[in-house]
């Protein structure tokens, strides 16, 4: 639609200010460099006209009809009619002047400061398009996919200072990105010692912001220089204009002011056929979040769309939102003048619309119910068991209470973190045992307490004393980072060297010595190198995490500050950090850090020797024939139920299928292992990369070879255009509809051409089970933040759990052996996969996964600052680069 407008309009001349008192005539600057008549010579003086470019002569009459049409008509130089000798006459800039002010003042102390400088302004024919930075690259790949080659002169703006406002009126078209754009505000540059903007000298004829419902904010950079600039025409391009009324409130707006009501004091008459009520009709107030979005569209109106009469500040506040604002119901006709308002200001593309308009594939969603693993529940209900006896032991108004009003930063961790043990969560040191105490202790001292709180504390002791007598658990949430496997297709001796739970019951191994041990499985070599190898491993590892821990001691002891007033903030601790993955060698990564950090350089060198290391021991020179330790492919899946289900659904999905994952950047730095370890290839885009590696991402994930994007929903849910995937999955239940229809927006939306399935991962007997229920219903920042309140305050058990009965086929060869392997078969390295056709999911004999119709449970494992690993093609697509990214 914008680029329609633009090209429709693209020879329309640009207009000087309505209110003309204190302007110019519009003139050229041919008129102002030659022309000899007292009002040029009076606009030269004004402006100060350099001497040395005036050339004096009185214009023909062919010269003043070009001067009339290039300021009245600019459209006239594009007239095919026009001979080519007189096209170059219309080539002229035209302009205006802002005259001062004039001070008739006499009395000194009364005066005002009046600007007295002259200002030239230049009627530019170009629009300005805001975009979001992340979609600055879509809007050039969508300008060059629907547009001729020539039809629009684009200049893109990408952290570059501008050029001339002589260049930039050349342009149709000014693309420049959010944050670039706010940069240039006038008191913003001039605190940083530079002239005003140079979009300041012009007059444009359009302005659009892209995703406008940001412009409710008034005190941004870009806001408030977007107000600053001369725009003839302003538009805002949003799918969100408003967050509670729907599709922008035309709906509620035609029965919000009128409602039927039986009047309370008159009686009503009833027949044997009929019942007649006395009604009379009233009006009904608005609620909060109804006047919530009155204001924003306010904002926007008064502020970056500066209609009038609402351009002052208040101006829509005192004349529209007041007459709303009344207890007993808006005044009468406030609501019509609200709608008459809308459809003055909105262009409006209805559903119903669209869909006629452009018939889109069908799109499916389906909540998946997934059980825990016995593991993995038991990590939620140690959780759930903490926050119980915080909630219940400190009477609701100690210090130490989640809840307390002081109290917010461990409030939200414990939120945030039940979240993630719905996918995976590890932590060390968690307070079980002292908790237990502590608990028994409460409820030895509280006999007569209220038997309710008994039975929730009671229950909470047997899950404590449940996870402390489970082999495995403690040991795997003290040394365990990443994901645990299964690792029951492995020698018992390799499971003792490897595993996170050796001293106890070394049955799993986390995702990171997976895929180091199978660099390892080289021919030539014994299980007796691996399990050295493994024990050199484990030293690296834990060297790797203290050094990390070390590195953001002083971090975490400002936030332990904030937690010390809760003593049982155990429940509040933050996951533990992932260690950096000795899998394969370290590739140069761009990081967001001060020059000079010595800090990192140090760092960069002790990896470096260990992956030398690693790479000598792993470049042993092997005869072809020679045995391997360990089979070419092994069986095993992961202790997540979603992770399983992720997993399987990509496996089992076409080959064509492209899948978005929407989910918290941890969660998906843990995905990103499993996806690594069954050669799926994957793109990683989130928040805490830099725009340009994020662009990278997304046009990486054009590639047929790379089959999923990992989108973190804080980034990823609006604007972008996804089209080449055709499945969704959502990691957790998006509380907010609206947030999730966006999301699912990026893919089905016009341009898509196949059905889209979208899968919403709940796990039962959790609150996610209560969100995906109340998906129905517009839910608001308010009851979010109530309903979080409530997960403390009642927090829940989890009973239900599932054992896994499938697994995952698993390459268990070098990638080296395999890269070389397919160059010699002719298969192209871009595919992880390469030459083996091994079964995506296989039920071997005493393996375990998941069911295909069960639901998925498992353990998971959650590190705080987990490594995500995104794979990216080279351009020759035989090498596969890994772009870390650690979380802090």
């Amino acid at each position: 639609m914008c680029l329609s407008l633009i090209t429709s309009t693209l020879y329309q001349p640009t207009l000087p200010p309505p209110i003309s008192i204190d302007l110019s005539p519009v003139t050229t600057d041919v008129a102002e460099r030659t022309y000899p008549f007292s009002a040029n010579a009076d606009i030269r003086a004004l402006t100060g006209y350099p001497r040395t470019r005036m050339h004096l002569t009185f214009p023909s009459l062919l010269e003043l009809c070009a001067n009339v049409l290039a300021t009245n008509d600019p459209s006239a130089k594009h007239n095919k009619a026009l001979p080519e000798i007189l096209r170059p006459l219309l080539e002229r800039r035209t302009f205006y002047c802002t005259l001062p002010v004039d001070n008739e003042c006499p009395r000194q102390a009364k005066q005002k400061t009046h600007e007295q400088t002259v200002k030239k302004v230049y009627l530019a024919k170009g629009t300005l398009v805001i975009v979001p930075q992340i979609l600055f690259h879509q809007w050039q790949s969508e300008i060059e996919h629907h547009l001729e080659e020539g039809v629009l002169s684009v200049y893109n703006v990408e952290g570059k200072e501008l050029p001339s406002i002589e260049t930039l009126l050349e342009y149709d078209v000014v693309l420049i990105d959010t944050l670039r754009f706010g940069a240039e505000e006038t008191q913003h540059r001039k605190s940083r010692g530079l002239k005003p903007s140079i979009l300041l000298k012009a007059r444009w004829k359009r302005i659009i912001l892209d995703e406008g419902h940001t412009a409710q904010s008034k005190l941004t950079n870009s806001m408030t220089f977007a107000r600053q600039l001369s725009v003839e025409r302003r538009w805002l391009v949003s799918g969100t204009p408003t967050r509670h009324l729907q599709q922008g409130g035309e709906t509620e707006l035609d029965t919000m002011e009128m409602s039927t009501s039986n009047h309370p004091l008159q009686p009503s008459t009833s027949s044997e056929n009929n019942v007649h009520h006395d009604a009379r009709m009233v009006r009904r107030a608005w609620n909060q979040l109804e006047l919530e979005d009155a204001y924003r569209i306010g904002r926007m109106i008064g502020g970056f769309l500066a209609a009038e009469p609402f351009k002052t500040e208040g101006g829509f506040e005192r004349n529209v939102i007041a007459p709303l604002r009344n207890k007993e119901g808006p005044s009468f006709g406030a609501v019509r003048s609200m709608r008459y308002i809308m459809n003055g200001l909105m262009v409006k593309h209805a559903p119903k619309v669209i869909d006629l308009e452009s018939e889109l594939p069908p799109s499916t969603i389906s909540n998946e119910l997934l059980q825990f693993d016995s593991l993995q529940k038991i990590t939620y209900n140690v959780l759930a068991a903490l926050v119980a006896s915080n909630v219940y032991t400190s009477g609701g108004e100690d210090m130490d209470y989640f809840l307390h009003k002081d109290n917010r930063d461990a409030f939200l961790q414990v939120v945030d973190n039940l979240h993630l043990a719905c996918f995976w969560y590890s932590a060390r040191d968690m307070g079980v045992q002292g908790c237990l105490d502590r608990t028994k202790s409460w409820l030895d001292r509280h006999l007569e307490a209220d038997p309710y709180v008994r039975e929730q504390l009671i229950e909470a002791c047997c899950h404590l004393r449940s996870a402390l007598d489970h082999p495995g658990w403690g040991e795997w949430m003290t040394n365990g980072v990443s994901m645990p496997l299964t690792g029951q297709s492995l020698p018992p001796l390799l499971k003792e060297a490897w595993s996170d739970s050796f001293n106890t019951k070394p049955d799993m191994v986390d995702v990171h010595s997976f895929n180091t041990l199978r660099e390892l499985n080289q021919r030539g070599r014994t299980i007796q190198d691996l399990h050295i190898a493994g024990w050199d491993y484990r030293n690296n590892k834990l060297e790797e995490f203290q050094k990390t821990m070390a590195k953001y001691m002083e971090k975490h002891a400002k936030e332990q500050q904030k937690l010390a007033k809760a003593k049982n903030s155990s429940a509040a601790k933050a996951p533990k950090a992932a260690i950096k993955s000795n899998s394969s060698p370290a590739k140069d990564r761009p990081k967001k850090r001060k020059h000079g950090d010595m800090d990192e350089v140090d760092g960069r060198i002790e990896e470096a020797e260990r992956n030398a290391a690693l790479a000598s021991m792993s470049s042993t020179e092997a005869a072809p024939d020679m045995p391997r330790p360990l089979p070419s492919v092994i069986h095993t899946t992961s202790k997540s139920a979603k992770a399983n289900f992720v997993a399987k659904t990509i496996l089992s999905a076409d080959k064509d299928d492209k899948f978005v994952i929407f989910g918290d950047a941890y969660e998906l730095g843990h995905l990103t292992e499993i996806l690594d370890l069954l050669d799926i290839t994957s793109t990683f885009v989130g928040s805490e990369l830099f725009t340009r590696d994020r662009r990278k991402a997304l046009d990486d994930f054009q590639k047929p070879e790379i089959r999923v994007c990992l989108l973190d929903l804080k980034v990823g849910a609006r604007g972008l255009n996804l089209v080449v995937a055709n499945r969704v999955i959502f990691l957790r239940p998006i509380w907010n509809p609206d947030v999730q229809a966006q999301a699912v927006k990026r893919v089905h939306r016009i341009g898509q051409t196949r059905p889209t399935k979208i899968h919403i991962l709940v796990t039962e007997g959790t609150f996610e089970e209560d969100i995906a229920k109340r998906s129905s219903k517009n839910r608001s920042q308010d009851d979010e933040k109530l309903y979080s309140r409530a997960m403390i305050e009642n927090p829940r058990f989890v009973y239900p759990e599932r054992k896994q009965t499938e697994t995952f086929a698993v390459r268990f060869m070098p990638t080296s052996e395999t890269l070389s392997a397919g160059a010699v078969n002719g298969v192209s390295g871009g595919s992880r996969s390469g030459p083996f056709e091994y079964p995506r999911v296989h039920p071997p004999p005493s393996s375990t996964f998941v069911h295909d119709d069960m639901p998925h449970g498992h353990n998971s494992r959650r590190a705080s600052t987990p490594m995500n690993e995104i794979r990216e093609g080279d351009a020759e697509g035989k090498i596969r680069k890994r772009a870390r990214v650690m979380f802090a």
